[in-house]
């Protein structure tokens, strides 16, 4: 048996029908007409894919199934480098590709903004996909999370120079909930630009200091920011800015002394018709720490409109 290992076939489809429905590996072998090693090489193929396969075993029989679920406790930290005391970001969320409000365009002209100021460094707050939700009234762009997964990569905008911190949110959860598959699988390995930064939360180190990133979500348990900040500064990860997604919109908040962003959408929902990002730029003094942040909101409409900047001075070791 020869896999195409760039498409999910007929065969692939039946076989995860079957998986769905809890069938055994004798079960497979009889409705494929497969042998035990080409199942097992199907299965290495569709989790390459993102789909979550697992065998366990259920009154004396081996059973295929699909995870539902994953470990999130663990969370991802990275470091970004910090050049001259300074860095210049831009944040952004809830892109929802593969949604009939999905605005690649909108994505695309920010990629211009960032090339035209030197911007290398782009965070995505969370829901970079649609997932397998339907829009009111509109007809899913792709027939299943794989071929949206697939159309992301394509379709994304790219640049050489810029790298993509990417969290991830409930929507981009959502296939995981419903259909055993890991988006971030497939998108991770397939974009090299891209930065997986995990589920609902993470962080970001710069020198000595640390922002956070959020996306909130319902599933699979709420989470408490407080408690969050709780356990993560007793590692010393004391993240005096926090950067959100989800809400779809712009706002400042003090929260828990903590600076809390809100980063808008860049979709084009009828009742949300423009979208917006932030352009940011910490300034670290010689401890390494974050003394100044320059928030500028983004409008995009037909072209970026920057509005007035908010100077924040952060209280530091």
């Amino acid at each position: 048996m020869s896999l195409d290992h760039n498409k999910i076939s007929k065969l692939d489809h039946v076989i995860l029908h079957l998986i769905k429905e809890n069938a055994t590996i004798k079960e497979l072998k009889g409705k494929t007409g497969l042998t035990a090693n080409q199942l097992l090489e199907t299965f290495n193929h569709l989790r390459n894919k993102g789909y979550l396969i697992e065998q366990e075993y259920q009154d004396n029989k081996e059973i295929i199934t699909l995870k539902k679920q994953l470990d999130l406790e663990e969370k991802v930290i990275k470091s970004i480098y910090v050049e001259k005391d300074s860095i210049h970001i831009i944040a952004y969320s809830d892109t929802h590709i593969g949604s009939p409000y999905e605005n690649i365009g909108a994505i695309d002209q920010l990629y211009n903004y960032g090339i035209e100021k030197g911007i290398h460094n782009f965070i995505h707050l969370g829901d970079l996909v649609q997932g397998i939700y339907k829009e009111k009234g509109n007809p899913a762009l792709h027939e299943d999370i794989y071929s949206q997964a697939k159309y992301l990569v394509r379709k994304y905008p790219y640049d050489k120079n810029i790298i993509h911190y990417i969290l991830l949110g409930n929507h981009d959860y959502h296939s995981i909930k419903k259909e055993g598959f890991d988006i971030s699988k497939y998108i991770f390995s397939n974009r090299t630009d891209f930065i997986n930064m995990g589920y609902f939360y993470a962080f970001l180190k710069f020198q000595n200091d640390y922002i956070m990133l959020t996306h909130t979500r319902k599933y699979p348990q709420d989470h408490d920011k407080q408690n969050i900040f709780e356990k993560y500064e007793k590692q010393n990860i004391i993240p005096k800015i926090v950067l959100q997604g989800h809400y779809h919109t712009s706002k400042r908040e003090v929260e828990d002394n903590h600076l809390l962003y809100l980063i808008p959408s860049l979709y084009n929902p009828r009742e949300n018709p423009l979208q917006g990002a932030w352009d940011i730029r910490l300034n670290f003094n010689s401890k390494g720490y974050i003394e100044e942040a320059i928030f500028k909101p983004l409008v995009i409409d037909s072209k970026v409109i920057v509005a007035t900047k908010i100077k924040e001075k952060i209280l530091t070791k």
